[in-house]
């Protein structure tokens, strides 16, 4: 059997980011930029924020890097496209079902929201995940979509209903999409990757309507060609 030449290299890539374990209650909150191939200028800006933190810079080979800071992780993933920030926190106590300051960015103090806003790079897709504990007693719909910040709401359970997943389908006042992953039963190792593959879906949805745009722009003219075609063929 012929194996594809980059198979090994792509799956490499894919497994190159495992997730930590996620026990308690948490967020994960990710900024994702696109670079265009060229993340040079918004590599530098992470290195000087490093640097002022007295943490080494990420050389030009380097895709991916943790460091625990005061009270969050700050997690740096370098792909061809894309590079991201991402803010995580866990090991909290949930109340009625989420952490205290759910999806409440003023009072999330610690974490350098502004920092990751004005890095240089068009901001592409900010996405804000919620773990909290047993869902909330008597949750329904128009509860959801108010915690969400959205007009619609997809949930699913999983996991032998050991765990629920609800996806906000709008973009909330700050910029982000909501996600709220409620977890009754999931241990920590298995929720880090629910958790790392939740940000995925999230992050790659969007980014495979990137050609959506072109599409609609030349699809006028593909029909006005083939009007001709067919008059021509007549």
């Amino acid at each position: 059997m012929q194996e594809y030449a980059l198979r090994r290299v792509l799956s490499d890539e894919l497994h190159a980011r495992a997730f930590h374990d996620f026990d308690g209650a948490g967020r994960f909150i990710r900024f994702v930029f696109l670079v265009g191939g060229d993340d040079s200028k918004i590599l530098a800006y992470i290195n000087k924020f490093l640097s002022a933190e007295g943490l080494s810079p990420i050389d030009a080979s380097e895709k991916f890097r943790r460091h625990d800071m005061a009270g969050y992780a700050l997690r740096i993933e370098r792909h061809t496209e894309f590079l991201s920030i991402s803010f995580v926190e866990k090991s909290l106590r949930a109340k009625n079902g989420l952490a205290a300051n759910a999806f409440d960015e003023t009072a999330l103090e610690h974490m350098p929201f502004s920092w990751a806003r004005n890095a240089p790079a068009p901001l592409f897709h900010a996405i804000w995940v919620e773990v909290g504990g047993k869902p909330l007693r008597g949750l329904d719909q128009p509860r959801m979509l108010e915690i969400l910040q959205s007009r619609v709401v997809a949930a699913n359970q999983f996991s032998d209903d050991a765990a629920q997943v609800h996806f906000a389908f709008d973009i909330d006042d700050a910029g982000f999409s909501r996600v709220v992953i409620f977890n009754d039963a999931i241990e920590a190792t298995r929720m880090g990757r629910v958790v790392q593959r939740v940000v995925e879906v999230e992050t790659y949805r969007l980014l495979a309507l990137l050609g959506l745009a072109t599409v609609k722009e030349y699809s006028g003219r593909v029909g006005l060609i083939e009007d001709v075609a067919q008059h021509i063929d007549q």
